[in-house]
């Protein structure tokens, strides 16, 4: 069975347009535009997003690759409806969350799922985020802040909105924060985790089923010295308790060697 969602996408002009932007306007001339294409890597985990989500696990792979009901891939799978928040880390131009967005906008699966949700965009790139959530705004998903009351847009018929989405700037590479920080030391990029979600504020927990999170990312195997920081990361994502899964997508052949 095929499943579809159409979504419009904002982004750069090209990676070499973007570059000279960056470079010339802002004086970034050690920027990284890589974000500014979708990858193929981000299209094949939106598409396991949008069939887990629309039509169930996909079809059960050979026992020899961790197959069976089981098995740590069909939970992972599962999550993607059972938890409430979903996490795109290292999201660029948030494809994979943006698709999550839309298959829980989507009027079928309106009837189908009728527990509110969030999903967060984490990059280091304000600009990336930036065209993230613009992406989600121009879909009708409404966005907002890390408290997750929404700022506009998204709502059914005067309800709350279905999904919220929200965005900080992270760099896993950074110190673990311990929350007290002056505010203005908060404008930038941080090592965020499962407590700077917010998802069991007393305002939270009201509006969802679940405080869980499953983490979602593409590409982002690709330096082996940060290996340690990302599992970590990826880690302090999860409920701290409960845990939980993350799935992540990377090239069939492996991008950069040792990182798997």
């Amino acid at each position: 069975e095929t499943y579809r969602t159409d979504v419009l996408l904002v982004r750069p002009t090209d990676m070499e347009t973007l570059w000279e932007w960056l470079a010339y306007t802002k004086s970034r001339t050690d920027a990284d535009p890589s974000w500014g294409r979708v990858w193929p890597t981000a299209l094949s985990l939106s598409r396991l997003v949008l069939r887990s989500v629309c039509g169930g696990c996909p079809p059960e792979p050979p026992a020899a690759d961790g197959g069976g009901s089981g098995g740590i891939f069909y939970r992972s799978v599962r999550s993607l409806r059972a938890s409430c928040h979903a996490v795109e880390l290292g999201c660029g131009l948030g494809v994979a969350g943006l698709t999550y967005a839309a298959s829980y906008m989507d009027g079928d699966q309106r009837q189908q799922y009728r527990g509110r949700r969030t999903v967060t965009f984490l990059d280091r790139e304000p600009h990336a985020l930036h065209c993230a959530m613009s992406s989600c705004a121009l879909n009708g998903v409404a966005t907002g802040g890390m408290d997750g009351a929404p700022a506009g847009g998204g709502g059914d018929g005067g309800g709350p909105p279905k999904i919220v989405a929200r965005a900080a700037m992270d760099d896993w590479n950074l110190p673990v924060s311990d929350g007290e920080e002056p505010d203005e030391d908060r404008r930038g990029p941080r090592n965020v985790r499962y407590r700077d979600l917010q998802l069991e504020t007393a305002h939270m927990s009201s509006s969802f089923d679940n405080a869980d999170t499953v983490v979602i990312a593409s590409d982002v195997l690709y330096e082996p010295e940060g290996m340690p920081a990302l599992a970590s990361k990826i880690r302090g994502l999860l409920h701290p308790e409960r845990g939980g899964h993350a799935l992540l997508a990377d090239p069939a052949t492996e991008r950069t060697a040792g990182c798997r």
